[in-house]
């Protein structure tokens, strides 16, 4: 996490990036095997631990994935809370 300005900041959450792209995924309609066609990918088995918040997609794949939803990179990754979880 790293700070944005005084009223907010930014994060990347693991968790809630998988809730996304799950739900992004869904409302597009696609399957986890249209998807993994789509990026390129050998199985599925990425798209399960994107969705379930294990790890997240590199570069190349997020930015496929942005694509492919319809939605910008940081739509996809980016979390903004308040200050608050900022502080140290």
């Amino acid at each position: 996490m790293f700070r944005m300005n005084e009223h907010i900041c930014v994060a990347v959450n693991t968790k809630a990036t998988g809730e996304k792209i799950r739900k992004l995924r869904e409302k597009c309609g696609f399957s986890k095997t249209e998807v993994q066609e789509s990026l390129g990918l050998v199985g599925v088995q990425s798209i399960y631990d994107w969705e379930n918040g294990v790890k997240l997609p590199n570069l190349e794949n997020a930015l496929g994935l942005a694509r492919l939803l319809g939605v910008d990179l940081d739509q996809l990754l980016v979390e903004i809370y308040p200050k608050e979880p900022c502080q140290t």
